[in-house]
């Protein structure tokens, strides 16, 4: 495995240049979304490439033959989320409608637009919904359950029986308690007014828009609502538990290993952030292609560490993930088959065992330490810790600080 160095001069060309003297076989690379718009259009290129990430150019028919492009990307994710989450809606017992509520950032606006592209090609009715503290309460009662004509005459009537038939007092306050009692649970076992919740939020996001949802509403959300490990951290617990019943889509290495498991694995330390975690998944996955790629496979088939992997070169440049779907339910992260998701019922089994013997990783960054990090989405990886090497040491290659002509 060979290294290539460059500096911030160092032009694209120079770096693809460089492998293929130094004798590679394929290129895994560029992360950058802008360099692998560069690839995208060019004619050609000297030897197989894997792209870490894809482009947005609508047709990619013309990009060089030999290049394919992978990502971990949470707008693709959007899409899968909502196309299984269209899937759910069609055992509905009526015409189903679904809400997307995004917040105020351009990410989870982005999130919101593919939703909608994705809801609307497949025929979902649907609303937007923007989340802010400030409203919350209004957002409550837009979602609420109502009970029918003949339902609120029947609780009213009810409470005139009781003011004309108990004298007044304690009991009669009871007697009215119990039906007001009665009412909203009632309400809270009708149908809503929306059957389905697609969340373009972040966990802080998630965590307080859920309670206000219906107890009947599916709820769906990208991996940037990931709560994180709730055995390892005490902020993830509970926001786990606000999150019940929301199902997310996820690089299985995410949620699949401990600490312990993970070394035992990949014979090196667990990555700390959610985000360092995925990359160091699609570093493993791309490994994978990169070595069906380099043997000039056209057709590729991948159970890999940011999900299922496929790929028909001859259909299209860029390599299909199917994420894992991860169910929240009494505080645990559960995965899920597809049938499970769409159906909403969850398996009894965690995705760990409970008892496996687990460490708590702490981060120190300056003189603050730490027990849980903020989940960040895969196009903001931050400034967090580098991926940890995947085998052996790669042979690095370092170019001049300018591009020979």
């Amino acid at each position: 495995m060979l290294q290539i160095e460059a500096s911030s001069a160092a032009s694209l060309d120079a770096q693809i240049d460089a492998a293929v003297s130094a004798g590679a076989d394929v290129v895994v690379g560029p992360l950058q979304k802008n360099a692998v718009e560069i690839l995208v259009h060019r004619t050609s290129l000297p030897l197989p490439v894997v792209a870490l990430n894809t482009s947005d150019t609508p047709n990619l028919s013309a990009c060089p033959n030999n290049l394919i492009m992978m990502s971990v990307s949470t707008e693709r994710e959007a899409q899968f989320i909502a196309q299984t989450a269209a899937r759910s809606l069609t055992t509905a017992p009526q015409p189903a409608k679904a809400a997307i509520l995004a917040g105020p950032s351009a990410w989870e606006q982005k999130l919101s637009e593919t939703y909608q592209q994705a809801l609307g090609e497949l025929g979902v009715d649907f609303d937007v919904f923007q989340v802010d503290e400030e409203h919350l309460a209004e957002l409550q009662k837009t979602f609420e359950p109502k009970l029918s004509f003949e339902d609120l005459q029947a609780f009213e009537e009810r409470r005139k029986e009781i003011q004309k038939t108990v004298e007044e007092g304690h009991q009669r306050k009871r007697a009215l308690a119990a039906v007001t009692s009665e009412e909203k649970a009632r309400i809270a076992m009708s149908d809503p007014p929306y059957a389905a919740a697609l969340l373009a939020l972040d966990i802080q996001g998630a965590s307080l828009i859920r309670n206000r949802l219906p107890r009947l509403m599916r709820v769906w959300a990208t991996s940037a609502s990931n709560p994180g490990d709730p055995r390892t951290s005490s902020t993830s617990a509970t926001l786990t538990y606000d999150l019940e019943k929301v199902v997310f889509s996820e690089c299985p290495i995410v949620v699949r290993y401990d600490a312990q498991g993970f070394e035992a694995r990949f014979r090196t330390a667990m990555p700390y952030s959610l985000a360092a975690k995925r990359l160091f998944a699609l570093g493993v996955d791309a490994f994978s292609v990169a070595l069906d790629w380099s043997a000039h496979r056209e057709e590729i088939s991948i159970d890999g560490q940011t999900g299922s992997l496929t790929l028909d070169r001859s259909a299209s440049p860029v390599v299909n993930r199917k994420p894992q779907l991860i169910g929240v339910e009494g505080g645990r992260l559960i995965e899920l088959t597809m049938d499970e998701a769409e159906k909403g019922k969850f398996p009894e089994k965690s995705t760990v065992e409970e008892t496996a013997p687990l460490a708590s990783v702490e981060e120190v960054f300056g003189n603050v330490r730490r027990t849980d990090v903020a989940p960040v989405t895969a196009e903001d990886l931050g400034d967090g810790p580098n991926p940890s090497p995947i085998l052996n040491t790669p042979k690095k290659l370092t170019l001049p600080t300018q591009a020979q002509p």
